[in-house]
């Protein structure tokens, strides 16, 4: 790491890190820092045995037509002759809290699995070893969820400490099309609610009113669309969904 990072940055690079959302030089700076640094290879280790925990709550559930319908037009061209695998689906409508809930959990067990092992540091031979500091304590009473399009591809990346008030959401693949990304969060049992635009790519901020951050809760969905940008934050969706995710109470 080239600058000195704050205790919540690290925390947030070791839980991204364990989720698998860095790639490239990102994710080769962070594996070596997980190499030579005890204290961040703890962080990263107790981020692991957290999101472990993630696979026991959520139950597989059939995907609406309206996902399978997205993933058949994203198909190449099946010649005559090929009968190839047949797509089947349940019926459509706006099934908000069901419609990613087994791409999610498939993600997650791939990438959990294939995480690479972290590089082992060099020998180093000193007089007299420093005894390694204690782990710094991770953030408690954080909210996070990934949100994967039909197919499994992850999209974006939320977290949320609930007593700071702002929203963090790193973008990694929302798929092009006319209008500009708006997140919404879905209560158990209740109407869906704009959380705002948030950028296409990199990372966003989205500080929450009060009354809207009280929606954001363990068990509720996230749902993303793509709406005009005028007049955000809307009173409810008019396009697509293009993913939803269950969030989850750390």
């Amino acid at each position: 790491m080239a600058e000195p990072m704050t205790p919540e940055e690290r925390a947030l690079l070791a839980g991204e890190l364990s989720l698998g959302l860095l790639s490239g030089a990102e994710r080769l700076a962070a594996e070596q820092l997980r190499a030579e640094d005890p204290v961040f290879a703890a962080e990263v280790d107790a981020w692991d045995q957290r999101f472990a925990g993630l696979y026991a709550e959520i139950t597989p559930i059939a995907p609406t037509q309206r996902v399978w319908s997205a993933v058949e037009q994203r198909l190449p061209p099946i010649a005559a002759n090929d009968p190839g695998p047949a797509l089947t689906g349940g019926a459509g409508g706006w099934k908000w809290a069901t419609a990613g809930f087994a791409a999610i959990a498939a993600t997650l067990a791939l990438m959990l699995v294939t995480q690479p092992e972290p590089i082992a540091p060099p020998p180093v031979v000193v007089a007299e070893a420093p005894e390694p500091l204690p782990p710094e304590p991770l953030p408690t009473e954080t909210l996070v969820a990934q949100l994967n399009d039909g197919e499994g591809a992850s999209m974006l990346a939320m977290r949320l400490d609930p007593q700071g008030g702002v929203l963090r959401v790193r973008a990694t693949a929302i798929p092009a099309g006319a209008g500009e990304p708006e997140l919404w969060v879905i209560p158990e049992g209740g109407a869906p609610t704009s959380l705002g635009l948030i950028a296409r790519d990199g990372e966003s901020e989205v500080r929450l009113a009060a009354d809207t951050g009280r929606l954001l809760a363990d068990g509720a969905t996230l749902a993303l669309t793509l709406e005009p940008a005028d007049g955000a934050p809307h009173a409810a969706p008019t396009g697509d969904i293009l993913g939803t995710a269950r969030i989850t109470l750390l």
